[in-house]
C-alpha cells in the first residue's frame, strides 16, 4: 500500500472510531474535524542567472481525540524551476497538533510529523562529467522530520488563519547507500476549516 494511503485509512480508522463531529461543540473539541492547508508561490530572480519559481501546495486534515489535541496526516508538493532545471518534492507526513484550548481568537500551537519524502527532477545531461547530450533524470527516495510552532487567529469556531515557524528535515537515499540530507526553516501562512 502506499505510503499516502496508509495515511488516509489511518485517519478514515481512528475517525470512525469518534463519536459524531456533532457532537462537539467548539473547534478543537474532541470530534471535530480540521481541513485546510496552504499555498505558496515564490520568484527569485539574480543577475547573470535565470530566475527560480517554487510552487508550493500542502493540504491537510486532522480529526481531535481531545480537547486542542489531534492527528492526520498533510501531504506536501513542492515544485521548483531555474532554467533548465525542473525539481519536485511530495512529502507525506502523519502529524500530531496541540492548539492550546483557549477560548481566545488566537490560540497557540505546536506541531510535529514524521513521514516519507520523494525527490524528482530532470536536468539537461550537458551539465553532467562528463558532459553529454540530452536530459538527465533522477528520482530519490526518504524520509522526513517537521515541527512547527505557532498561532491560530480564529475568525469565527469555524474558520482559522495560521501563521508559524517550521524546521524541515529531510533525507534522502542516494545511490550506494548514500544519503543526502537537508534542514530547512521556514514561515508559513495557511487557511483551516474547523466541522464540528
Amino acid at each position: 500500500m502506499r505510503p499516502l494511503q496508509s495515511i488516509l485509512l489511518g485517519i478514515l480508522l481512528v475517525a470512525s472510531s469518534l463519536p459524531s463531529a456533532h457532537a462537539a461543540e467548539s473547534a478543537t473539541e474532541r470530534g471535530s474535524v480540521m481541513l485546510g492547508g496552504a499555498l505558496s508561490f515564490s520568484s527569485v530572480s539574480g543577475s547573470g542567472s535565470h530566475d527560480q519559481n517554487i510552487l508550493a501546495l500542502a493540504p491537510r486534515a486532522m480529526v481531535f481525540l481531545a480537547n486542542g489535541f489531534a492527528i492526520g496526516a498533510e501531504a506536501a508538493f513542492l515544485r521548483s524551476s531555474r532554467g533548465d532545471y525542473v525539481s519536485a518534492v511530495h512529502r507525506y507526513l502523519g502529524e500530531l497538533l496541540f492548539i492550546a484550548p483557549l477560548e481566545a481568537r488566537i490560540r497557540p500551537y505546536v506541531q510535529g510529523g514524521f513521514g516519507f519524502i520523494r525527490s524528482s527532477g530532470s536536468y539537461p545531461s550537458y551539465y553532467s562529467y562528463p558532459p553529454e547530450s540530452g536530459i538527465f533524470s533522477y528520482s530519490e527516495n526518504g524520509w522526513a522530520v517537521a515541527v512547527g510552532v505557532g498561532a491560530y487567529a480564529f475568525l469565527n469556531e469555524h474558520y482559522a488563519i495560521r501563521a508559524g515557524i517550521n524546521f524541515d528535515h529531510d533525507v534522502l537515499m542516494i545511490s550506494q547507500g548514500n544519503n543526502s540530507s537537508t534542514n530547512t526553516f521556514s514561515l508559513s501562512i495557511g487557511f483551516d476549516g474547523f466541522v464540528f
